[in-house]
């Protein structure tokens, strides 16, 4: 065998190892490429699940809230025939504080912030009880 077949045979040796290793080395990242998109895919959904998580506390707060403001009208009513004007008063501007942010959806409810006695606000009462029901029952149904 003459010294160019064996540098000939040794090329091709060497030619087929860098075929071989650039083949595994292929494979490895097909593999890596796989498992990137699957991390991307599980990320995306993990993404999806806390963003219907936070709308569904969110949505839970509010509901909360209304709640509160249901609460706080129902007291009025009750002391409405009850109790003298000053404490009647002060369970009104309570409202006030509980309706912060959610006189939009509740502007009857809102609209009692501006009764100045008992009597005047007994309508308004009514209104509000039923605007706080109505409320409760689009939040009970609306999805998160």
């Amino acid at each position: 065998m003459s010294a160019d077949t064996i540098i000939a045979a040794i090329g091709s040796a060497a030619a087929l190892f860098a075929a071989l290793f650039a083949y595994l080395a292929l494979g490895k990242a097909s593999e890596t490429v796989r498992e990137a998109k699957a991390a991307r895919l599980d990320a995306e959904q993990a993404a999806r699940d806390a963003a219907a998580d936070r709308r569904e506390a969110e949505r839970d707060r509010r509901y909360r809230r209304v709640e509160r403001v249901g609460e706080l009208v129902e007291d009025l009513y009750r002391k409405s025939y009850s109790v003298g004007t000053d404490i009647w008063a002060t369970d009104r501007n309570r409202l006030g504080h509980a309706l912060v942010g959610l006189t939009d959806q509740l502007p009857r409810c809102a609209a009692l912030m501006h009764a100045e006695t008992p009597v005047e606000a007994a309508q308004m009462i009514t209104d509000g009880r039923e605007e706080v029901r109505q409320e409760l029952e689009r939040l009970s149904k609306e999805e998160p």
